[in-house]
């Protein structure tokens, strides 16, 4: 079989496996003849190879499987299995990787998701846009009792929000159900494309272009956040950020770890018409001055994402200043951040 075919696959189920998971066997990829199947009691990721050298059942270590492919630079491979062995012949290279066949326990966890007999509806086009967009303002907090460690699809919306943040994205179509994601899950979502989704009790299922399925657990519960204080929050004062800013904020943006602090990445601070960007890391401390293009902005302050903020000076350079916060807001998408106290 193709050896690019079978990297690509295992790599695609990757998001579904991991080292610290309690459920048996989540650091491996089950392979029922031809579907490649990742499983971790969170996240669940497969997809289909229709090739008969893949008709062979088993659960194989998914990074050890995963490297093995990766050193073979033939574009064919033979697979075959014996003494709990998977044999992995190329013109030249050979390979034997300890597998398991007892995979019942597992299989039946995974059966218990029913993905065949899901029914997808279409996802509007620019879901994985907003998905992009609102999923850094998801708060860290999984303790929060109103489950702001979530993203929300609610029809034509995407709602994300913390202590700090207020986000929605407006797609151009709607999903019949809702449904609450948690933070942890949207990094690999963002790296699937879903084009389709299927929602049932405890679990929401996407499909890509390559009907692979990504599955993951949602939360059952109330969220606080609706339209309605969405249309609170207009108005404010009008300023056209610098042009230079998002080519500032690649120069700095690596100083800092989002993955831990996303809400604090960076700090805009405007005093005198001057825009100050600055960016912390334990010792490391920088700041860049900048000239804004108008006059007689607000002196105000206030941090987010600078991963998002460039993501969205992708979409509008004007942000508007209320008395207490600041408002990036396009056609489709608005995000609202509080503001800090006012600085001498």
């Amino acid at each position: 079989m193709k050896t690019k075919l079978l990297l690509d696959a295992v790599i695609s189920v990757l998001p579904g496996t991991t080292n610290k998971g309690l459920v048996e066997n989540s650091n491996m990829i089950v392979i029922i003849k031809g579907e490649l199947i990742a499983y971790n009691d969170r996240i669940s990721v497969s997809t289909f190879i229709d090739d008969p050298g893949l008709d062979i059942e088993c659960a194989i270590n998914a990074n050890d499987f995963k490297n093995v492919l990766k050193g073979i630079k033939e574009d064919e491979i033979d697979l075959s299995m014996a003494d709990n062995i998977l044999s992995i012949v190329s013109e030249k290279t050979e390979a034997e990787i300890p597998i398991t066949e007892d995979i019942k326990n597992i299989v039946n966890m995974i059966k218990n998701l029913d993905v065949a007999g899901l029914q997808f509806e279409n996802l509007p086009q620019d879901f994985n846009e907003g998905l992009n967009l609102t999923r850094f303002n998801v708060s860290e907090d999984y303790s929060d009792s109103n489950n702001l460690f979530c993203l929300k699809i609610d029809g034509k919306y995407l709602y994300a929000s913390d202590d700090y943040r207020l986000s929605r994205y407006t797609m151009k179509g709607k999903v019949s159900s809702s449904c609450l994601i948690p933070k942890n899950n949207l990094q690999d979502l963002v790296s699937f494309k879903a084009i389709g989704i299927a929602i049932n009790p405890g679990w929401v299922h996407f499909l890509d272009g390559d009907d692979s399925v990504f599955s993951c657990r949602t939360v059952i519960g109330e969220y606080p956040v609706t339209e309605k204080l969405f249309d609170s929050l207009t108005g404010g004062e009008q300023i056209i950020l610098p042009k230079e800013l998002k080519s500032t904020l690649e120069d700095i943006t690596p100083l800092y770890d989002e993955v831990l602090n996303s809400h604090k990445g960076i700090k805009l601070k405007i005093k005198d018409n001057i825009l100050y960007c600055e960016i912390e890391k334990e010792k490391v401390w920088v700041k860049k001055k900048l000239s804004l293009p108008g006059t007689g902005a607000p002196d105000v302050s206030f941090m987010l994402s600078s991963i998002f903020l460039s993501e969205v000076l992708s979409y509008t350079e004007i942000v508007k200043i209320t008395d207490r916060q600041a408002i990036f807001e396009t056609d489709n998408f608005k995000h609202v951040i509080l503001l800090q106290l006012k600085e001498d």
